[in-house]
This record gives structure tokens, C-alpha cells and sequence, in this order.
């Protein structure tokens, strides 16, 4: 889907709405994102769109990018993000997690796997070069603006907007907000995303490389230069941190 996230999320909400104890909801969005994060490592264009690639690349990575979000993003947005959207992040950031260990190694492995086979599931659903699509729908479509639309393209549009609208719902609801921000105090995020785009997209498009390839290369060009300015954002608030503690 042209949004990984949050439209890919919404498949793991009812399976850790039936019993949060069993998983690590980080994990689970993560491994719902994972196939298509996958190609921040260049690997093969669809490995981690198979399911060898579940195991072999997705787990991994998967793991890996679940730490990272828990132990180095999320502190950084639970101090810096507001409320929005009728969201209250800092309440849905402030929710106690687990302790780093064995056990919660192996919550996060099966939950990254849980969610990477939600993904091959909606993308074999809505995607015309994977096994599932191939059988389900008949070879029928329309064209339209000198394009040929199929089945799946329809069915592509319906999971991205539907996906999205359950996710927000849901933290809606959960973790309600009536506090507007201003705009200001959004800026940093704006600017960095748009900078993340921008460059990604531009130095992916020199690539020689497929459409399909290009987008999911500058998406996570994009992502993956988000990761650094939070882990950026992170080095200086321990550095003042500690500057702090020193004056005392």
C-alpha cells in the first residue's frame, strides 16, 4: 500500500486487542511495516515479500527496529510530541513497557512475525503480482486516462484509506484529545519530514532502478533519515541532561 503506516497497522489491532499480555504491540506494527522497511536494507525487490523473507529478513530487522523504537524513539516523542489530531500521544507514549529480556526477545520475535504475515496477507489481497491476488480475482479491470486499472488496484485504494481511518480511530478513542496545538510547536516534525521526503525521493529517483522500487527505496531514505535526527534529538537531550546534573 502507498502507506505502510499506519494503513498496515490496522490488521494487528484485533489480534492484540484479544490479548495484549501475548504481545508486544510495538512489535506487531513493526513486523505489519516490516516487508516494505526491509528495503532499507537492499535486499532482492520482493525477499521480504516471500515468505522465506518473513524469517529470514523481516524477523531480523524487525527485532532489531522494535528495540530501537522502544529504546530510542519513543523517549524521544514522548518528550517532544503533542497532543493532535483528537490524539493524546504523550498519554499513548506514557504507557509502561516491558523490560528488555529473554522473554520479551521472544514476545517481540513472534509479534514481528505475526505482523509481517498480516502484510504478505493485505498485499497479496491488493497487489496483482502476488500468488494470492493471482487466484482470488478474475483477470477483469477498466481503463481510465490511457492507464489499466484491475481488481487489486480497487481493492489497494480501499485497504489504504480504510486501514488508516481504524488505526486513528482507534487511538481516538483510546487515548482521546481535545487540545489543539499550535502550529508552531509542530514545526520541527514538519520541517524534518519534508526534508526526510524531499531527499529521499530525489536521490532514489537517480537510482536505476524500478518505480515500484524508487518509491519504497525513498520511503525508507525517508524513514531512515527520520531515525537520525531523533537519535540526534535523543544525543542532546542526555548531554543537557547530564550538564544539568553536573551544575547541581
Amino acid at each position: 500500500m502507498p502507506f505502510t503506516f499506519p494503513s498496515h497497522a490496522a490488521a494487528v489491532i484485533p489480534i492484540y486487542h484479544y490479548r495484549p499480555k501475548w504481545f508486544s504491540i510495538t512489535a506487531l506494527v513493526v513486523g505489519s511495516a516490516a516487508p516494505d522497511l526491509a528495503f532499507m536494507l537492499y535486499v532482492a525487490d520482493d525477499l521480504g515479500h516471500r515468505l522465506s523473507g518473513a524469517v529470514l529478513v523481516c524477523l531480523p530487522f524487525g527485532v532489531i527496529f522494535t528495540v530501537w523504537v522502544e529504546k530510542v524513539l519513543v523517549p524521544v516523542l514522548k518528550a517532544k510530541l503533542p497532543a493532535m489530531l483528537f490524539i493524546n500521544f504523550p498519554n499513548m507514549l506514557a504507557i509502561e513497557r516491558p523490560k528488555l529480556n529473554v522473554r520479551e526477545i521472544i514476545v517481540i520475535s513472534y509479534s514481528v512475525l505475526i505482523g509481517t504475515m498480516t502484510h504478505l496477507l493485505l498485499d497479496g489481497l491488493s497487489h496483482d503480482d502476488m500468488w494470492l491476488s493471482r487466484h482470488i480475482y478474475p483477470k477483469v479491470g477498466i481503463h481510465m486516462f490511457e492507464r489499466y486499472y484491475s481488481i487489486e488496484t480497487g481493492v489497494w485504494i480501499i485497504f489504504t484509506i480504510a486501514g488508516a481511518l481504524i488505526v486513528w480511530r482507534y487511538l481516538a478513542v483510546r487515548f482521546p484529545s481535545q487540545v489543539f496545538i499550535k502550529f508552531r510547536e509542530l514545526m520541527p516534525f514538519v520541517i524534518v519530514g519534508a526534508v526526510a521526503i524531499i531527499t529521499g525521493t530525489l536521490w532514489a529517483f537517480f537510482l536505476d532502478h524500478s518505480m515500484f522500487l524508487k518509491i519504497a527505496i525513498s520511503r525508507s531514505v525517508a524513514i531512515a533519515l527520520f531515525i537520525s535526527f531523533s537519535m540526534w534529538r535523543l544525543f542532546l537531550k542526555q548531554r543537557e541532561n547530564s550538564l544539568f546534573t553536573k551544575g547541581k
